[in-house]
Order: structure tokens, then C-alpha cells, then sequence
């Protein structure tokens, strides 16, 4: 059992950090950052975007609809939900909170520098809240911690 245990383990780490990837890269292509990379031309920007949404909604109506864990036995199921498990989502909710602070106190020093339009430093805020707990889940379970 084990072993199926790590191997649904396994692959909802790796979907966990390929849909953080996809929602950066959806998200922030969106940027006007992009603009001055993309010299005016923003056709590339705007499909390797589409191709990350697609991506991440594909996986997360995949997962809704709990494909992700067919063929899994009911002791795999709940060993996928232990104690352990929810104490890492917990740390991992936790460690967004903090990473979208520090983000946010981030953008507000910068903008005494720099001219940051606030719907963009709310954007990155934002997505920095939704991301790092994706990442922060997928560290915790790959350390067994």
C-alpha cells in the first residue's frame, strides 16, 4: 500500500507545482512588464498564456472531478488525507499568508521608487498568494514533514 500511497504522493506534487507554474505564467503574461520583452508584438506572450490556462483549468477540472485518485483503494484514500496531510495544508496556507505580506510590503517599498500601477501590484500580490502555498504543499509532502 505504500507504494500506491507515494505514487498518488507523488503525482499530486508534481501537479501542484505544474499548476503554480501555469497560473505564473498565465498570470504574469498579462503584465505590461511583458510589453517591452515582447517589442510591441505580443502574439507569442498572448498564446503561451492560453496554452498555461488551458493547462491549469484542464488540471483543476480534472482534479474536481477526482479523476486524479480513480482506481486509488479507500486505505490509499485515507492515508492521502491523514493528520500529516492536513497539518502540511495548514503550514502551507499559512506560509502563503506570509509570502503575500512580504510581497505586498515589497510592492509598497518599491513604489516609492518606482511607478507601479495598483492593478498590477495587486495582480502580483495576489498570485503570489495563490501560488505559494501550491509550492509550500508540494516542499512539505516531498520532505514527509
Amino acid at each position: 500500500m505504500t507504494d500506491e500511497v507515494e505514487k498518488y504522493s507523488r503525482r499530486r506534487r508534481r501537479l501542484l507545482v505544474g499548476m503554480a507554474c501555469a497560473f505564473l505564467i498565465w498570470q504574469f503574461a498579462g503584465l505590461e512588464i511583458f510589453n517591452d520583452f515582447a517589442g510591441g508584438d505580443r502574439r507569442f506572450i498572448r498564446i503561451v498564456s492560453l496554452l498555461a490556462f488551458a493547462f491549469w483549468a484542464g488540471v483543476l477540472v480534472w482534479l474536481v472531478a477526482g479523476k486524479a485518485m480513480r482506481g486509488a483503494s479507500a486505505s490509499t484514500q485515507t492515508a492521502l488525507n491523514d493528520e500529516l496531510v492536513r497539518a502540511n495544508r495548514a503550514r502551507a496556507f499559512a506560509a502563503g499568508y506570509w509570502v503575500m505580506l512580504v510581497v505586498a510590503g515589497i510592492a509598497f517599498a518599491a513604489s516609492m521608487f518606482f511607478d507601479i500601477p495598483a492593478n498590477e501590484a495587486a495582480q502580483i500580490i495576489l498570485v503570489s498568494g495563490v501560488v505559494a502555498p501550491m509550492f509550500a504543499f508540494a516542499h512539505l509532502e516531498g520532505q514527509g514533514a
